[in-house]
């Protein structure tokens, strides 16, 4: 639960870091055709949603040892 709660806040850090730090430019780049949003935005939610059944698809599997997965406690 606290390492969700930690995944959470990392994304939503480098989203506030990457948004001031492109400044006003990209902010326009991406406004200017609503489109560029859109393609970001589903492009982002679909690799964060195949890297989330990912790991907890691998983690289950090797908590039943059927695969090896590192973990630091048993």
């Amino acid at each position: 639960m606290l390492q969700s709660a930690g995944n959470i806040v990392i994304m939503a850090v480098l989203f506030v870091l990457l948004a001031l730090g492109t400044g006003e430019r990209v902010s326009r780049w991406l406004t200017a055709r609503p489109g560029r949003i859109a393609l970001i935005t589903g492009v982002i939610l679909i690799t964060v949603g195949v890297f989330t059944v990912l790991y907890r698809d691998v983690r289950i599997l090797a908590r039943r040892e059927l695969i090896w997965y590192p973990v630091l406690w048993s």
